[in-house]
């Protein structure tokens, strides 16, 4: 009998090792390179399976690493500005690809500083963002349309913080010291690098620095243009050395009847992995050994740890980390005729981080609004946008002072620890850091309102010639509100 039972136990295990060997042959790795015509790389090309959601990204380099399935044949590569193309990977472990570049998108009419231009009659480097290549999903600021759509762009946000700060760096190096962030402007009227900062502590630090697009509805953008190289500069002077992001919002359509548009979404976030920390028995078994290891007999070790058994099973990362929820909502009207075109929307955003006390609460008007005069021969657009953001920021910072910030108390507090005592206070031993205590006892929220605006006049003096006037106004009013209770 225990004979049979060996002999099923070696069977099950034989088969587990088939299953695993079959399950692993199911993959196999594909590995290239992405260039242009002129053998150029190619960074933040999408490479994908061909039928399936399977996909990466290129690298700086051009190259890419990707995991398909054994019976997958056909690899799809695109690009802003470059013609897709399919590429066979039957009997091929490794591929190079050259994209042609996109001759229709060189047709394609894009704003410049001084007016708009084809993309083929410009000396210059320019990359066209469209509605149809912006990133789908939560999108809280511009930027996270541009991320990973176009290359020579590196976009890198700073913190998980909703309506924080992205860095943004087109066709440099990274600094931590200089500053090579770009010059945006928003229709016509170029804007102020750089968003608010939180209070700083001496105990949690500072928050991090908020987006300065993130007065923007994102659902309001009609196209954003990347002016990437030393041409940017000749029409904007030192500011557009960095390169220059202009963004065209959305004008009337529907003719004159009017048309009506209205979204929402809601999406859920949560953490995708936790880190992986000692519960009560195995932290106080970690103590006692520590002990023993540091010289104290079983004995003593035993009386040592008692004093750390604070008697509670806490997961101190359930008491900071929650599922975040989010909404968005979008209404617009507009209407066009041969001499008018007008559009009016409105937004509302709740985004709440996957930190407790960590949210953005983001609320727009926005009217754009054009008139033709004198047989069309002069013209008047007028682009106002007001927008109030109120932000909550936890206390969580990357310069934290002298006794962390709440993620590192976190991860350092003893899971046998409750987080209040019987009285109803908060459990607060010595100088240790209750993160429970540290969300109730402080708070950092800003209320911010930024109104702009610009006023553009054009005459058209003769055919291919005309004369532009731009009146461009930009108000930034912030309130913080920062405090701390000491106990």
């Amino acid at each position: 009998m225990t004979l049979t039972k060996f002999a099923r136990g070696v069977l099950a295990v034989f088969c587990l090792l088939l299953v695993t060997n079959v399950a692993l042959a199911q993959t196999r790795t594909i590995t290239g390179k992405v260039t242009d015509s002129k053998g150029d790389a190619v960074p933040s090309a999408t490479v994908a399976v061909k039928g399936s959601k399977n996909s990466t990204t290129t690298a700086a380099d051009g190259s890419f690493r990707l995991s398909v399935p054994t019976g997958a044949s056909t690899l799809v590569i695109s690009s802003v500005g470059f013609t897709t193309m399919e590429v066979s990977i039957s009997g091929k472990d490794d591929v190079s690809v050259s994209l042609e570049t996109n001759n229709a998108a060189l047709n394609e009419v894009v704003v410049i500083g001084y007016g708009t231009r084809k993309v083929k009659d410009l000396t210059g480097s320019v990359a066209n963002i469209t509605p149809k290549d912006f990133n789908k999903g939560q999108i809280s600021t511009p930027d996270q349309l541009l991320q990973g759509r176009t290359p020579g762009v590196l976009i890198t946000p700073s913190s998980g913080q909703p309506g924080a700060a992205a860095t943004i760096n087109i066709r440099g190096t990274a600094s931590i010291r200089g500053n090579q962030e770009p010059l945006y402007v928003i229709d016509g009227v170029p804007i102020s690098n750089g968003g608010t900062v939180g209070s700083a502590s001496g105990v949690e630090g500072s928050s991090t620095p908020l987006n300065p697009l993130m007065f923007i509805n994102p659902n309001d953008i009609e196209s954003m243009v990347v002016l990437k190289d030393a041409s940017a500069a000749a029409i904007y002077g030192a500011r557009g050395a960095n390169g220059v992001i202009l963004i065209t919002t959305k004008s009337g359509k529907g003719g004159k009847k009017g048309q009506f548009t209205f979204g929402a979404n809601t999406s859920i976030a949560t953490t995708a992995k936790r880190y992986d920390l000692l519960g009560p028995s195995e932290f106080l078994a970690a103590a006692r050994q520590a002990n023993i290891d540091g010289g104290s007999d079983p004995a003593a070790a035993a009386i040592a740890v008692q004093a750390l058994d604070g008697g509670a099973n806490t997961d101190w990362q359930d008491e900071i980390f929650r599922t975040a929820f989010s909404q968005n909502f979008n209404l617009g009207y507009g209407f066009n005729t041969k001499t008018t075109n007008v559009r009016l929307s409105g937004s509302y955003d709740n985004q709440e981080g996957i930190v407790r006390n960590s949210s953005l609460k983001r609320a727009t008007i926005r009217a754009n609004a054009s008139q033709k005069f004198l047989n069309d021969k002069l013209k008047f657009d007028l682009a106002t946008t007001f927008s109030n953001s109120r932000n909550e920021y936890p206390p969580l910072s990357n310069n934290a002072g002298f006794q962390g910030s709440l993620l590192g108390a976190a991860l350092q507090f003893n899971p046998t620890y409750p987080v209040k005592n019987a009285n109803g206070s908060f459990f607060q031993p010595g100088d240790q850091r209750n993160p429970s205590q540290m969300l109730a006892y402080f708070e950092d929220k800003d209320n911010i309102n930024r109104f702009l605006t610009s006023l553009t006049g054009t005459y058209q003096i003769t055919k291919g010639l005309s004369y532009k006037v731009v009146f461009g106004y930009d108000m930034l009013n912030t309130n913080v509100l920062h405090f701390q209770i000491h106990v």
